[in-house]
């Protein structure tokens, strides 16, 4: 460390710490001999916060990085806020892959899963915010570092760029399903503005409804600078995906009192190799449905009065709100269409339900969900950012205060998921890479190897034993998913 006047120092999320020229930290408030009452420059993500002296700390006795900074000062959103953030932040085109996971599994097998990785994906939060708390590291990234410096950053900034990337292009890949139609021939299924328009027109194709969709709408709501500005647009997103949930629920129950709804497929499908092959890709798809790790930082640090006990009410409400939506989305979407769901469900509400208003019922379901989406999309787009940011600009002054970087990244990111959008031919596709790489890398693995690499501190076997099973699971479902695509996509099957 320089010791020429204040050496400045960025963490990953942009905010800069100041140390004086004796190394010491500033007090939080008062000055006394030798100290100075210094403030960093405040980011918009970060709150104030103080510099504590950097505290060697040493593993095997090598030197593993240092321990960061308190957060004195409290954020200004509430818990509600966080939940709906959180919950907006899961509950996105995940969910309309996982009735189409339940034709693969079978409807028992595959609610199980959708239990099991659920529980799994808050006990994985449990972690990181249990170690962020322990090391003093209040980003994903620096938590990662912290207990593997030389690849740790690197390697979750990859996963974030991975997944967000493919996440975007998905949403973007449902809004024009649902606006402009999807799939060829005899297997296309009507957009909404097709049906209004009585037949395609130059201005409801899927690439100038996707370009006006980010003009208008989702750049906008990209270019907002504070996660929690966002909380509106996420209450007003998991109504509307709630909305979906419930007319989903209605439409099959009517079904199955009028007879129409036969005995589901209980047992997985092993018939050919390529039955196989799927097994092996569902369970990356279902892991995606799941991901948020990578707000969970943001969300915390901006949480009024935050604690650890503040943010776990966070987590079990919005983990627990979002598994009770995707059990019932899997289930009913399942029984309402069979095996002749599609891997978007919404593709499958073109057709006549057999129900009063089935029209306008189709028309409800499907602009519903496109808008939830609209919502979802600036929260992934805002770590998307962070993240890139942090990988291409290390070290440079915080990304809100520099309007060329910040709009400069966002147009280049939209930009980026517009052209992905043109190219990836369905969500299933996207799921299954991305599912299979970073959303299970996310999720399990580098929570688990970060308190595996604290393991001295464990709370004892129970904790242990969970960490390597999740640990396991994570590299078993990365390397079956990614052989699985890999000879999908050899064999033409993708």
């Amino acid at each position: 460390m320089e010791r020429d006047g204040d050496a400045l120092i960025s963490d990953s999320a942009g905010a800069q710490i100041r140390h004086d020229e004796d190394g010491e930290a500033p007090k939080a408030t008062g000055t006394k001999a030798g100290h100075h009452s210094r403030k960093e420059d405040k980011s918009p993500l970060l709150p104030k916060h103080y510099a504590l002296e950097p505290l060697e700390v040493e593993y095997g006795g090598q030197p593993v990085g240092t321990k960061g900074t308190d957060l004195p000062d409290s954020g200004t959103a509430s818990i509600s806020s966080g939940v709906f953030n959180l919950s907006t932040t899961i509950v996105g085109a995940g969910i309309m892959a996982l009735p189409a996971t339940m034709k693969v599994l079978g409807l028992p097998l595959g609610l199980f899963i959708i239990l099991a990785i659920g529980a799994l994906t808050a006990y994985s939060i449990h972690l990181l915010l249990k170690y962020s708390l322990q090391r003093k590291c209040w980003t994903y990234s620096d938590l990662l570092e912290d207990a593997y410096p030389r690849v740790g950053r690197l390697a979750l900034q990859i996963a974030v760029i991975i997944n967000n990337t493919g996440i975007l292009v998905v949403y973007l890949i449902i809004v024009a399903d649902v606006l402009s139609g999807s799939g060829k021939g005899s297997e296309h299924h009507t957009g909404l503005l097709e049906e209004w328009a009585g037949g395609a027109r130059w201005w409801n194709g899927r690439t100038v409804v996707v370009l006006v969709t980010l003009l208008t709408a989702l750049g906008p709501l990209c270019c907002l600078k504070h996660i929690d500005s966002l909380h509106y647009t996420s209450a007003a997103a998991f109504g509307l995906a709630v909305v979906f949930v419930v007319i989903l629920i209605i439409v099959t129950l009517i079904r199955l009192a009028e007879g129409r709804i036969g005995l589901p497929q209980l047992l997985p499908a092993f018939a050919t190799w390529h039955d196989w092959l799927q097994l092996c890709s569902v369970v990356p798809v279902m892991a995606n449905a799941f991901v948020c790790h990578f707000n969970v930082h943001p969300i915390y640090v901006e949480l009024r009065d935050r604690s650890e006990a503040r943010m776990a009410r966070v987590v079990r409400a919005s983990i627990g709100m979002c598994t009770a939506v995707y059990l019932l989305t899997a289930s009913f979407g399942f029984l309402l269409f069979g095996s002749a769901i599609q891997g978007d469900v919404l593709s499958n509400f073109d057709t006549d339900l057999n129900i009063p208003f089935s029209a306008a019922v189709n028309d409800v379901v499907r602009l519903s969900y496109a808008l939830h989406l609209l919502g979802v999309f600036p929260l992934i787009h805002y770590s998307f950012r962070e993240v890139v940011d942090a990988l291409l600009f290390s070290g440079a002054p915080p990304l809100a205060h520099s309007p060329v970087r910040f709009y400069g990244i966002t147009v280049a990111l939209l930009t980026l998921t517009f052209i992905g959008s043109a190219f990836v031919p369905n969500i299933w596709v996207a799921f299954e890479f991305t599912g299979a790489t970073a959303a299970v890398s996310l999720g399990f693995t580098f929570p688990a190897l970060i308190a595996w690499r604290w393991g001295a501190k464990m709370a004892g076997y129970r904790e242990r034993y969970l960490v390597l099973t999740m640990i396991s699971i994570g590299v078993l479902v990365t390397i079956t998913g990614t052989l699985s695509n890999i000879i999908k996509l050899s064999t033409g099957q993708l």
